[in-house]
């Protein structure tokens, strides 16, 4: 499963870097990216570690300003994770995000959009709406989880 936070956004390039305009404003933006940061510092570790930053600052009332106490409360660093937000190279991860998204056939019309190895269907949509872990059960080509079994 990957997580691609980006969402309605769009992007245009100054220079060297890219600038994000959000559909619900600047602190969006700003979660994105700390989102984008987090799930790539996070890459090659426990894969729970990202999901469970992302829905904690999701479920926040302050998602942008949840990060502190979100990776306090799944056990990643901070530091490194603000350290990449404001930094160049959160700027590129993020226009990787926007590039998935942009690249998405049938484009994103609405978040969460749900792509299914490479697939979006109204389908697909619903199932996952309905039970997101049989979905994956389901659908996923690889060894069988343990999670998948209760």
């Amino acid at each position: 499963m990957s997580l691609v936070p980006y969402g309605k956004a769009t992007e245009r390039q100054d220079g060297n870097e890219y600038v994000f305009t959000c559909q619900h404003g600047p602190n969006e933006c700003k979660g994105n990216i700390i989102q984008s940061c987090a799930i790539s510092l996070c890459e090659g570790k426990d894969r729970n570690l990202a999901l469970s930053f992302v829905n904690c600052m999701m479920v926040s009332h302050d998602s942008a300003g949840a990060g502190p106490s979100c990776a306090k409360d799944v056990g990643v660093e901070w530091a490194p994770i603000e350290t990449c937000s404001t930094s160049s190279a959160g700027n590129k991860l993020q226009h990787i995000m926007a590039q998935r998204t942009d690249s998405l056939k049938p484009k994103l019309n609405w978040v969460p959009w749900v792509v299914v190895n490479g697939v979006h269907t109204q389908d697909i949509q619903d199932q996952a709406t309905n039970d997101l872990r049989k979905l994956i059960c389901d659908t996923y080509k690889g060894p069988r989880s343990p999670g998948c079994d209760s």
